[in-house]
């Protein structure tokens, strides 16, 4: 399920919207997480009754009413021409685009489970997309979404099979966790994966870069110590 947590983050005066647009914003996402609350329970119960064909009815008719687009037109787009749909009224709705992250995971682990990868991986790919592009337009949100619908995305795809944009918001997500060891596997797989792709490279230094400005407390709590982290800048040459 869907939940909210409030972190009670201190923002920039010139990020933070009015309180009256604060209070619209949140009304309208809370109401929009709890109608998926709902729907999702009833996808829940479907599956649990091993009754996959009504629960993908569920979701498809939730594309719909939550997003406004046709599940055949979620399935046939790319991630990039996903998203770039997503923007066209002029940027991301962040609650529309979090439920229909959550509505694309919840089809792909019934497929999965079902035994169907080759339906399953695409909306997993899709679903950890859109997590990724909606987080940052949420953190002028008094609250944030719980992540574990992310996590378990992150847990079954391969971010080396991703497209580059994907991968660079999987860099700075785990970056902006503190999540600096998991940020390093990533570029360690990314660097294998492309043979040192001097983009990539790139990329790897200037993570590197960023995290030596920061106190030895930060890297440690990130799993990455200071000599860690000259260590695998040094690799790069």
């Amino acid at each position: 399920m869907p939940t909210w947590k409030d972190e009670g983050r201190e923002r920039p005066a010139s990020r933070t919207a009015t309180g009256g647009e604060q209070v619209i914003r949140q009304d309208y996402l809370m109401r929009m997480i709890q109608q998926l609350s709902g729907v999702l329970a009833r996808i829940v119960g479907l599956r649990a009754d091993v009754r996959p064909d009504e629960a993908l009815e569920e979701i498809g008719e939730a594309y719909g009413r939550f997003a406004g687009l046709n599940p055949s037109l979620v399935h046939a787009l790319s991630e990039e021409d996903l998203v770039a749909l997503l923007r066209a009224r002029g940027g991301l709705d962040p609650p529309r685009t979090y439920t229909l992250a959550e509505l694309l995971r919840e089809e792909a682990e019934i497929f999965a489970e079902g035994g169907r990868p080759e339906e399953a991986i695409p909306r997993d790919r899709k679903a950890l997309r859109l997590y990724l592009e909606v987080l940052p337009e949420l953190e002028d949100a008094p609250s944030s979404p719980d992540l574990a619908g992310l996590d378990a995305v992150l847990a079954r795809v391969d971010p080396t099979a991703i497209p580059t944009t994907g991968q660079e918001l999987l860099l700075r997500h785990y970056e902006a966790a503190g999540r600096f060891g998991e940020a390093e596997d990533l570029l360690f797989d990314l660097l294998h994966a492309d043979d040192h792709a001097p983009e990539t490279a790139d990329l790897a230094r200037s993570f590197y870069a960023r995290l030596l400005a920061l106190p030895d407390a930060a890297l440690d709590a990130g799993n990455l110590p200071r000599e860690e982290v000259e260590e695998g800048l040094a690799r790069l040459g």
